[in-house]
């Protein structure tokens, strides 16, 4: 009996070590030691209650106790099947992932943290019995330097705190606009009102394509209906695109992890990644795109390094270090034309990003500076991915230089915020061009990451092909297996 035992320890570590590694999307030896150490700790306790239990039951116990050593060290990685962001994306009623998500994992929280504490960059606050919920933001624009929230109870609010960049980001301001549109109809949600906070709304940060995508949708939702049923429809619809972020985002990230992980596996050193901007969980609801991709890598165990540029006028890389730091990455804040030095001296592996728009052909638009870090990483054979949720593509746009990029003040660049205040850099005698973001053209783009994958540009319209035929005014018809749904219910 003692050798049928053992040879059912050894057939349980047969199948739990590949489990292990099958679930996690970086090999972490440290840990799988641990748990063959435990199994093995489970077959000295079979020998252990041989005596008083009986054979039987103690192989039952020496076996059960081995695989839940390799389960739970696993679960200490904080991974579980890729089938939790489908499951995710389906109780959100988005689209399902796809079949070259397959290999990748998600992992498996409740949301980045402050100080320990689980929050979002935009929420809902419903603490008063029989009054309409309310919208709570954190602003941005005091960050990093205090955590200061706020409550926008109109649709003005929302547009002054989309263009003073309270809110920014391309997922997050999206959301916000159709919170915005809800509380508009709240006031008035006539026709002519709700034309008119749809407008205003879209004007408000006319770059980035995710503001047009969910007013365009929160519109199609309330446009047939009684204006009395308008602004509680508005508000569900946007409670069901704000989870959505969230899981479009943390599927994203898995897939941009598994970028991340084989580079650590082609060079066996700590990966070294460039990003751009603010690209995390705050510029979206939950997780954030690019930062999605390296908080999943280093909780994953991948050792890596981000050099964050600090991303001049608005000195977004702030946020970026802000996030970082407040997840324990290392990281390393550089100015913005420190990265093309970098990359000539070998100490960026990768460049990763997000994005405001994306053309169907994998054209990216984005921060300003991002087009000239595509230029040093194609220059010196550095990869260079954007990673963006499938809402910031827009497939109606072929042409990127179409796209409209924001103007903005130059009072932006002759003054500098700081902790201590402001200080004015130069006076108003000097003009001041500030445009905001800038085009890289998709020769010069290795991948785009998406919640289905990570696509060479010219393969985004095979990666959604239901979204491109749409676009084109063509019927699609999904696979059985792939729903189509561009109209979603709340998770």
């Amino acid at each position: 009996m003692g050798y049928g035992a053992l040879l059912a320890w050894i057939a349980a570590v047969a199948l739990g070590v590949p489990l292990h590694i099958a679930l996690s999307p970086a090999f972490v030896p440290a840990l799988l030691y641990l748990a063959v150490f435990g199994s093995v700790l489970a077959f000295a306790a079979y020998y252990t209650l041989l005596a008083r239990i009986g054979p039987s039951r103690a192989a039952y116990v020496g076996v059960s106790s081995t695989v839940v050593a390799l389960f739970v060290s696993t679960l200490f990685e904080g991974y579980a099947w890729h089938g939790e962001a489908v499951l995710g994306l389906a109780l959100a009623g988005g689209q399902r992932a796809g079949a070259a998500a397959g290999a990748a994992t998600v992992r498996r929280i409740l949301g980045m943290k402050i100080d320990g504490r689980a929050w979002r960059s935009l929420w809902e606050v419903d603490d008063r019995p029989g009054h309409a919920p309310r919208l709570a933001i954190i602003d941005q624009a005091r960050l990093p330097y205090a955590l200061v929230t706020h409550e926008l109870g109109d649709c003005a609010a929302v547009i002054d705190a989309i263009r003073g960049m309270q809110l920014r980001g391309a997922p997050l301001i999206g959301v916000a606009g159709a919170y915005g549109l809800a509380l508009a109809l709240r006031a008035d949600a006539s026709d002519a009102a709700l034309a008119q906070a749809h407008a205003a709304l879209l004007a408000a940060r006319p770059t980035a394509v995710n503001l047009r995508w969910a007013l365009a949708r929160v519109h199609v939702v309330v446009a047939p209906l009684a204006p009395a049923a308008r602004a509680a429809a508005a508000w569900r619809e946007a409670g069901a695109i704000a989870e959505e972020d969230v899981a479009l985002n943390r599927a994203l990230g898995a897939h941009g992890a598994a970028l991340i992980a084989d580079a650590h596996r082609r060079t066996g050193r700590p990966v070294q990644v460039l990003t751009h901007c603010n690209a995390g969980w705050i510029a979206t609801i939950d997780y954030g795109t690019a930062l999605s991709a390296i908080y999943q890598a280093f909780d994953a165990g991948v050792p890596l390094h981000v050099w964050v540029d600090e991303t001049r006028p608005r000195n977004q890389g702030l946020l970026t270090a802000w996030e970082l730091a407040g997840h324990g990455v290392p990281h390393t804040l550089i100015v913005d034309n420190a990265g093309g030095h970098l990359m000539q001296h070998g100490r960026v592996d990768l460049v990763i990003v997000g994005a405001d728009r994306v053309t169907r052909g994998g054209d990216v638009c984005n921060k300003i500076g991002t087009y000239l870090k595509a230029l040093a990483a194609h220059d010196n054979g550095v990869p260079f991915y954007a990673a963006v949720p499938s809402p910031t593509i827009d497939w109606t746009l072929d042409d990127a230089l179409a796209i409209p990029i924001e103007e903005r003040s130059g009072d932006e660049v002759r003054r500098v915020a700081g902790r201590d205040g402001a200080a004015q850099l130069v006076g108003v005698a000097t003009a001041v061009g500030n445009p905001g973001f800038d085009v890289t053209p998709a020769r010069l783009v290795t991948g785009i990451v998406t919640e289905r994958g990570v696509a060479a540009p010219a393969q985004l319209a095979a990666q959604f092909p239901e979204l491109h035929a749409q676009s084109r005014g063509q019927p699609h018809e999904p696979p059985h297996d792939q729903p189509h749904a561009q109209k979603r219910e709340p998770a």
